[in-house]
């Protein structure tokens, strides 16, 4: 049975709950959420399995810096003896800076998960506060309302968003890991892309997709899905990202 170690690293709205829980359900994987979240579990995940305690929930070794104890809590989770792999945001490795040295030092395997459209992932942003929720079970009947975003601010968003793969990119050339880039939307094209993956993390068998627990809610219009579409249009018309408004 293939022992592989992975990390998919990425941002928020990337689809990457997603894409978890695709890869628990392949034979042998063993696929974890945000384990460097810095809150506590409240309640049953939509998704990801909850059978390995967060980094914060752990107690911490008495006399111990944080670095010796995020390399033992790794070590742990790198002792099972199959496929195992956890989520890791840019925000949480910011502030854990050395979990990249551990990745780097075991060779683990970086799935990198990008959304090639700004747009979209802000989009996504705001339906999630206006609706509270990150997500939607497969199966549930809801209504998507329109968002209102804000065109002072939307070209600098998506700046900031453009930024944070390239950052990302060259902390994992630097690690020297093992390492694919994956678009969301190349995701969502068919299996093509998870078989990418699947072959990449050494998946006996060869990619089984099965149907997620989760949802898509995004609409293929920008018109159907912004309220304030035409102000919109016109604020980022002589942008960089014009083209990414559909």
């Amino acid at each position: 049975m293939p022992n592989v170690k992975f990390v998919v690293l990425t941002s928020s709205r990337t689809g990457s709950t997603w894409l978890m829980d695709l890869l628990n359900m392949q034979p042998g994987v063993e696929a974890h959420g945000e384990l460097f979240l810095d809150e506590r579990r409240s309640g049953p995940a939509i998704s990801s399995r909850t059978d390995y305690p967060r980094f914060i929930e752990q107690a911490r070794t008495a006399g111990s810096t944080r670095v010796s104890d995020v390399y033992s809590y790794l070590t742990r989770l790198c002792g099972a003896p199959h496929t195992v792999g956890f989520k890791l945001m840019y925000g949480q490795l910011r502030r854990y800076p050395e979990i990249m040295a551990f990745l780097a030092f075991r060779r683990v395997r970086i799935v990198h998960l990008v959304r090639q459209n700004h747009l979209d992932v802000i989009i996504s942003e705001e339906l999630a506060k206006l609706t509270g929720a990150s997500h939607v079970p497969a199966g549930r009947q809801y209504q998507v309302p329109k968002v209102h975003l804000d065109t002072a601010t939307l070209a600098d968003r998506m700046r900031r968003r453009n930024r944070r793969p390239q950052q990302a990119r060259w902390l994992i050339r630097l690690s020297a890991c093992p390492h694919i880039e994956v678009a969301y939307e190349s995701l969502l094209e068919g299996d093509h892309e998870f078989a990418r993956i699947a072959t990449f993390l050494q998946i006996e068998g060869g990619a089984r997709r099965g149907e997620s627990v989760l949802a898509k809610r995004g609409s293929q219009s920008h018109r159907d899905s912004i309220s304030n579409y035409d102000e919109v249009r016109d604020a980022l018309s002589s942008s960089r990202y014009s083209g990414m408004l559909r």
